[in-house]
């Protein structure tokens, strides 16, 4: 197995460990969760679909990051994913005159700073596991 293979298995397996600990820590302390979300300035009005809907997203996006089919898909939606809660996150910290707790779990005793250092990182690493990703191509018989 060459080197770049190995760090795409061992980079997949981090971001599916990471997706099922986040949404287990999520579904597990629901309420909290969803509490804390209707405080944020920017979920309030949606705060209970999205207390439901991003812990669903983040088991999906394991469960593709599973399937060497649906892996590419999953790592761009795992990207995604992880921008947007940095994105939130530095909102959080710029613009925002409350400060909602931080997620539960082992990751709850990061301050919001260390969690946004914690998520470009992952961000980080899956946009140079996308870049090095193989393409497979389809070859057609003439």
């Amino acid at each position: 197995m060459k080197k770049k293979d190995i760090l795409i298995e061992l980079s997949c397996g981090l971001f599916i460990v990471l997706m099922l600990y986040a949404a287990t820590s999520k579904l597990i302390d629901y309420s909290t969760f969803r509490i804390e979300l209707g405080k944020s300035p920017v979920l309030t009005l949606f705060a209970k679909y999205v207390a439901w809907f991003i812990p669903v997203l983040e088991i999906v996006i394991a469960l593709l990051l599973c399937l060497e089919r649906t892996r590419l898909f999953a790592l761009y939606a795992f990207v995604s994913i992880m921008t947007m809660f940095t994105a939130y996150i530095t909102m959080i910290l710029n613009y925002s005159s409350y400060i909602p707790c931080s997620c539960g779990g082992v990751l709850q005793n990061m301050n919001w700073n260390q969690h946004l250092i914690f998520n470009g990182c992952f961000a980080l690493v899956a946009c140079v596991v996308v870049l090095i990703y193989p393409i497979k191509e389809t070859q057609t018989k003439s």
